[in-house]
Order: structure tokens, then sequence, then C-alpha cells
């Protein structure tokens, strides 16, 4: 063990501070005030279901705004450098927006595929999920692909999510309008999984997170972490008012207790939801029906710092500056 110096503890000490001094603390996390993506990215209308580029430049999101293809189109911004305010959202176009819904747009880490869902009538059922490709960031979206009958149920299945190594693909079972889920569920909208074992080869029949994430109501739109260990997601374990909640996924593979995002993200609006944490895991992306928006419902976000909480205890006190001491280096 590499010993401290009283200058070194007084540096740490002061981290603890200022990681415990501001914002809210949740579960294992600290979140600044949340922030309106503004005017450019918001209107009057709808704006759901962001998701931002591993390097932070591309803001895919689906909104029914006119000029589009169909009911919800899927559309994106984008920016020279995550120090730069957003471009014009641009629409997607007919290749991939139909005149039907496209929604819960979700791109791969490498930025060369984008996931969604379609009720365009090539589908298995009420809405599929699909995927578009390009060569490059600089290339055009291809036609998408629908994930086949095995991935795709009768009905309706919508909000895909890739993991950072594209083995495993995240969705929910519903559409938000009263249509029933599949079936061998949980509840009203459930939360599954499909798996591969590399990328050339096919998609697993889904299976549920079971009810440790599922409860009889709602959890759906889920987002995984980078680390494939932090799952994201927005729904209500009671009353009928979305929250945006996580879930660390346990050494056997199962998923811990879902634990509220708080009352700072969460607002007393009827809809928090659609949760999507950025590659380095210092920004939370999410709609939200709260006042102070553009329009009905708007794209915020809020920063998100972890917590030093090092024994998991809850509380971040000396006992944690000394697990730090004792592994310093």
């Amino acid at each position: 063990m590499k010993t401290m110096g009283m200058w070194q503890i007084a540096v740490m000490a002061g981290m603890v501070l200022v990681l415990v001094g501001t914002g809210q603390v949740q579960g294992d996390f600290r979140f600044a005030e949340p922030a309106n993506l503004g005017s450019t990215i918001n209107t009057w209308d709808s704006e759901y279901d962001p998701d931002i580029s591993t390097d932070g430049l591309e803001l895919y999101f689906q909104s029914p705004r006119s000029g589009g293809y169909g009911d919800y189109d899927i559309y994106v911004a984008t920016r020279a450098t995550t120090d730069d305010p957003w471009s014009e959202p641009v629409n997607l176009g007919p290749i991939i927006n139909s005149s039907g819904t496209e929604f819960g747009p979700n791109i791969s880490a490498d930025g060369l595929s984008l996931y969604f869902n379609s009720s365009r009538p090539s589908g298995s059922g009420q809405n599929d999920l699909y995927v578009t490709t390009r060569k490059t960031v600089l290339d055009p979206w291809g036609e998408p692909l629908n994930l086949g009958p095995i991935v795709n149920s009768s009905f309706h299945d919508v909000n895909p999510n890739i993991s950072a190594d594209g083995l495993s693909l995240f969705f929910s079972d519903w559409d938000g309008h009263g249509q029933p889920p599949r079936p061998g569920g949980c509840g009203e909208c459930d939360i599954w999984m499909t798996q591969r074992a590399s990328l050339s080869e096919p998609w697993s029949s889904p299976f549920n997170l079971g009810p440790q994430l599922n409860s009889p109501l709602v959890q759906g739109a889920p987002d995984i972490a980078n680390n494939g260990t932090v799952l994201f997601f927005s729904g209500y374990f009671s009353g009928a008012d979305w929250d945006l909640w996580f879930a660390r996924q346990n050494i056997d593979a199962t998923w811990g207790i879902p634990i509220n995002l708080g009352p700072l993200v969460n607002s007393d609006s009827d809809a928090d939801l659609c949760p999507c944490i950025s590659a380095d895991g210092r920004m939370l992306y999410f709609s939200s029906f709260r006042p102070g928006g553009k329009g009905n419902s708007d794209i915020w976000q809020v920063p998100v710092i972890p917590i030093v909480d090092l024994n998991s205890d809850g509380i971040v006190n000396s006992v944690d500056m000394c697990i730090m001491a004792d592994h310093w280096g």
C-alpha cells in the first residue's frame, strides 16, 4: 500500500465534500438541476425518446411536428463539438420514416447502426423492431431491416436499446395506448432482452427481465449504460405517473431493486420518461411534460456524477475516505 501525504488527504476530503455538498444524492448518483435543451430542439409540439451518440455529436429523437411523413418521425440534431450548440433537427427522410409511426431511436456505440420501432405494414405485429445501417458516419442510412419473427411478436415491440458491445438488445412491449403486451410478462408493460453470441449471429428468443425489475404495472423505455451493468428506464410501480428509475445488475446477472432517480430529476408532472445516459455517464437525457418547457413534451438534460460511496452503505463519510486511503494509487 502506498501512503498518503497530508495534502493528498486534504484533496480527497475536498473531493468528498464537493460530491455531497451540492445537487441531490439519489442512490449512486448526484444530480444537478435539469435543463431544457431549448427551442432549437424543442417545439410547441412533442419531442420524445432522446438518444445521443457515443461521441456526443448526434442527438436522435422522435416528434409528430409538422413536415414529417407519418404520425411520429425520427429526427437528428448534430453539433461540431460537445461545446457547440445543437443544429436545427433534420428529418431522417422517407427511407427511415414511413406513413405510420417511427420512434424509439437508438444508435449503436460505433455509430453505424440505428435501431428503432415502426408500425409500417411489413412487420410481424402492431409495432416491430428495425435496424438501419450505414458504412461510415458520413454516409446516409440504408433501408431498414426488420429484426424478424424470433424477436418481434404480434404485439407491440418498442424502444430498442443496444448494448455497447452490440450483443444484447433491450426493449419494451407496450405502445402506451392501452394495447395488450406480449404474453409471458409480469405486467402491463415490461422490459425484455434478446442476445446474440457475435455481431454476425442471429438474435435469440427474447426473455423477460423478471419480477424484480418488472412489476404488474408499467416499466419500459430501457437504456443500458456503457458498462452494461446499470439499466435506466421509465415507468411506475404504483399510481399512474411515469418516473425515471435505474437498477444495477448483480453478479449472477439478475437485476437489483429499482431505485427512483428522485424529486429533482422526476417532476410533479405526470410523465418523466425515456432516459438516455451518455457514453461517459456524465449526462442524462430524458423527456418530460414538466413546466418550463417549450411545448407538450420536451427533451431535457441533467448532469450526473457518481458518488464515492465505496462501502455501499448509502453514506459518504470518513469510512469511505479510509477505504480510499487504503487503496491509494
